[in-house]
């Protein structure tokens, strides 16, 4: 169950929306204190949390019965308009926010050395970098190679120079373009170098070359 309710998180549905909707998959309808019983919502919470599932596109209401029931949708239906409108959302969202943050953005001349931390931060930042590069990225790489193998395919595809080499040191050492630098020892926490004077030479990586 715990599994469950994580992946209903991460489609950005509430605890108890998960709990909900999932127990009403189970059953052809149900009233709201049934569903309460049974999918362990306080009975003080459940009609809240049915009434967000009806407008989110997951229960169907029966507008004359009494006691009122409620009726799951089903999951290859629901689940698929969902997402959709979601990513239709995002995608609106993030047009929206490119087109008036983008004016304020910081610009490519910044010098600065800065930490990322947290791994999935950490992973989101030196993929969207690499999806940036446009003439060339070297990855040395002290421990997972595998890390990034589809990101460095992607831009190989695109005409970006790609190489992929041993690191000489206990650390990953990721150049793009030729001026910047991302040197991460784990996948929590990584370096930003974005100076002119950290360059490729400063790294001593071995002589063996590989592909991506």
């Amino acid at each position: 169950m715990k599994a469950l309710e994580q992946r209903f998180r991460a489609l950005g549905l509430s605890s108890y929306e998960g709990k909900v909707y999932a127990i009403l998959t189970t059953t052809p309808e149900a009233t709201g204190p049934w569903v309460a019983r049974n999918s362990c919502v306080p009975l003080s919470k459940v009609y809240e949390v049915l009434g967000r599932l009806v407008e989110k596109g997951f229960v169907l209401i029966s507008p004359d019965s009494r006691p009122r029931q409620y009726k799951a949708i089903a999951p290859s239906l629901a689940l698929e308009a969902f997402t959709s409108m979601q990513q239709e959302r995002f995608n609106e969202a993030k047009a929206y926010l490119l087109g008036r943050l983008s004016k304020t953005e910081t610009q490519d001349s910044e010098r600065g050395i800065w930490v990322v931390r947290g791994q999935e931060a950490v992973d989101t930042f030196i993929n969207s970098l690499l999806c940036k590069a446009k003439g060339s990225v070297t990855l040395h790489y002290a421990d997972d190679r595998q890390r990034f193998k589809d990101s460095l395919k992607r831009i190989g595809e695109r005409g970006v120079s790609v190489c992929v080499r041993p690191s000489a040191i206990p650390t990953n050492v990721l150049h793009i373009d030729g001026k910047e630098l991302i040197i991460f020892a784990s996948k929590r926490e990584a370096l930003w170098i974005r100076d002119p004077k950290y360059r490729k030479s400063k790294i001593k990586p071995s002589s063996s070359d590989d592909g991506p």
